[in-house]
């Protein structure tokens, strides 16, 4: 097995928090006591896993895998604003560079920004590095609004917690979509885990969802792939069949549950 490491402060914040497999139920938080602000689907304990091992989360013994919206509040307000959004909204602020540091450091700018009362309030960005994009963080601020020209008006408004309570809507409606065929699909918040053999249909339920709700595309990515398995062992099949027929501890838990 690979060895996974997390960042400092990241791990003590996510170790700070105990998990607890027997929290299985999801409930909604709104915000300020109003229903048209946040909504998320919170409670489970997928949710506290810490993000570097949520790849190793198995449903009834087999591997799973996550996919996330891509730049989901930002394809909201293109949506509102009757703009097709781009497959990675956050890409066009650095175009000639697409490593992962500099796309997080935009995408957490812009979603400080909607967040913010006004762009001034904003004084601090986590984890910016001037070095990394050769800015002053005033600058880098301003690039950020300067490049999102179709939804300026946005920033500075504290618009992301209505747009919380739109992308809980859409989490709700992908998952009651597995419900009706039966299969489980654990969100945490935009991000779903599903059996890795329903990767293309949680795609396509994404995507389909998402142009139902706010009549207008999205892109979706694989944010961590299942476990490595041999696929020439045997262990996975992917037939219905084989997923009911469960082998190993579960099926003694199931044999001692049903006694």
């Amino acid at each position: 097995m690979p060895a996974l490491t997390l960042k400092g402060t990241e791990r003590d914040r996510e170790a700070s928090h105990p998990l607890d497999l027997a929290a299985r139920r999801l409930h909604r938080v709104f915000n300020d006591g109003d229903w048209g602000s946040g909504g998320r689907f919170c409670g489970a304990w997928w949710q506290s896993v810490p993000k570097a091992y949520r790849r190793f989360i198995l449903i009834d013994d087999k591997p799973t895998v996550e996919l996330d919206y891509s730049g989901l509040h930002a394809a909201m307000l293109f949506a509102e604003a009757g703009v097709v959004a781009p497959e990675d909204p956050y890409a066009r602020c650095f175009p000639g560079d697409s490593s992962s540091d500099l796309r997080n450091m935009v995408k957490r700018a812009f979603n400080a920004l909607l967040n913010a009362r006004s762009v001034d309030s904003l004084s601090e960005m986590s984890g910016y590095d001037p070095d990394r994009t050769g800015m002053h963080r005033k600058q880098f601020k301003k690039h950020v609004i300067e490049c999102f020209p179709e939804i300026h008006s946005s920033f500075g408004t504290g618009v992301g917690v209505r747009l919380q309570r739109k992308d809980s809507d859409l989490s709700e409606c992908v998952m009651l979509r597995f419900c009706e065929v039966g299969y489980p699909c654990l969100p945490v918040h935009d991000i779903f885990i599903v059996y890795y053999a329903l990767e293309a249909d949680l795609r396509m339920i994404m995507r389909s969802e998402f142009q139902r709700l706010l009549g207008n595309g999205i892109g979706v990515t694989v944010k961590r792939s299942c476990i490595s398995y041999d696929m020439s062992d045997g262990y996975i099949m992917e037939d219905i069949g084989s997923i009911l027929q469960q082998t190993g501890p579960y099926q003694r838990f199931l044999s001692w549950h049903n006694q």
